[in-house]
């Protein structure tokens, strides 16, 4: 028989090495430093971290402040204009007092319709209403001009004639 060759004999299992209690706890205590070390900052970047969050937080806020104030000052505009292009065309049309609240269009074609529709009805209000003189008033042709006793009795000879 010839012998084997050393390079193909099995390899000798080599036996598990063991640790005493002081090894083990020296092991763990190197660990425990390794990891503190790596976050040894992780305090300082939570504090960092939290002043970057309310940095935002506040810079957020202002922006919608000033978002919320720029709206506000729009809208603010806008009403104004529609306020004084209202008055300006019932100044135009001679329209005051309780007749403004009939302007109600928000756009200028539709107040300059609605201005003219009542510039119009107050124009023939005031004609019919300066040419009849109102029930009871004024002095009709036929009646004598004093208000003695006399008159009365011509007026009622008028009115009521012996037939």
């Amino acid at each position: 028989m010839t012998q084997p060759d050393p390079a193909q004999q099995p390899p000798v299992p080599t036996p598990p090495k063991t640790f005493t209690q002081d090894e083990v706890n020296a092991f763990l205590a190197e660990d425990r430093r390794k990891v503190q070390a790596r976050y040894a900052d992780y305090d300082d970047l939570k504090t960092k971290a939290s002043k970057l969050d309310e940095i935002e937080r506040n810079n957020l806020s202002e922006v919608e402040r000033l978002r919320a104030e720029s709206e506000r000052i729009a809208n603010d505009l806008a009403t104004e204009r529609a306020t004084r292009l209202r008055l300006e065309i019932a100044s135009a049309h001679e329209i005051t007092g309780d007749d403004l609240v009939l302007l109600t269009a928000t756009d200028e074609e539709t107040l300059r319709a609605q201005a003219a529709r009542i510039q119009a009805k107050n124009t023939a209000a005031a004609t019919a209403a300066g040419s009849a003189p109102l029930p009871g008033q004024g002095t009709p042709a036929t009646a004598p001009t004093t208000g003695s006793v006399a008159a009365g009795e011509d007026l009622y000879r008028q009115l009521h004639p012996k037939t």
